[in-house]
């Protein structure tokens, strides 16, 4: 397992303000030297414990990107679980839902994100995020097949994806993919026959987003 130099890694932790409700560092990956913290802090984490925190982020990026994406998880898991407020534990969650959007385990990355942008709403990749989401109730809705094993794909599921469009919407209203998703929760209902809802969506679109009708 690659760690950092200590200087650098004490660099990051010397002199640096934890504000709780935004985590400030910025995170870097570079394969040759691993994450690295810039502008920030590690969100209460002591020396050890901040350590021990970027060996396993080190470790789950090392195997994501050899293709071991069971250890990655694994790893990213391990930070969620004890570390949930250093400013590595949205990052984590990004990894593991960016794995699952790969694996097309669309269903897993969908509720992963969401876990970041409720846990986290400050952070630097929440609209980011919601564009993943909103790619991800695209393709549902297109007709791609979740996938329950990796090999394995699931069923359509236009009702999941009209699901996530409302979720969208509920969670990032004021970002430019909120009257998007009404508009494609509109034609899901219409498709599905959902009559009155597809109305009431439409009207929702009209009063909230008058701009984009």
């Amino acid at each position: 397992m690659r760690r950092l130099p200590s200087a650098l890694f004490l660099a990051a932790l010397a002199g640096l303000l934890v504000l709780p409700a935004r985590l400030t560092a910025d995170l870097i990956w570079t394969p040759q030297g691993g994450w690295r913290l810039e502008g920030g802090a590690l969100g209460g984490l002591d020396t050890v414990d901040g350590r021990n925190a970027l060996d396993f982020m080190n470790k789950g990026r090392t195997a994501e990107e050899a293709g071991h994406n069971r250890e990655a998880r694994k790893s990213y898991d391990v930070i969620n679980r004890k570390y949930p407020n250093s400013v590595f534990a949205a990052e984590a969650l990004y990894r593991t839902g960016v794995i699952y959007q790969k694996q097309q385990k669309y269903y897993k990355a969908f509720e992963t994100f969401q876990t970041l942008v409720s846990r986290y709403p400050n952070s630097e990749k929440f609209n980011q995020v919601i564009g993943e989401q909103y790619r991800i109730a695209s393709q549902l809705f297109e007709g791609k097949r979740n996938r329950i094993f990796t090999w394995l794909p699931g069923f359509k599921n236009r009702e999941k994806a009209i699901q996530y469009f409302e979720i969208i919407v509920a969670t990032a209203p004021y970002s430019d993919y909120a009257p998007l998703a009404l508009m494609n929760a509109a034609r899901g209902y219409h498709q599905i026959n959902e009559t009155r809802r597809r109305s009431t969506t439409l009207d929702r679109m009209i009063n909230t987003y008058p701009a984009t009708s």
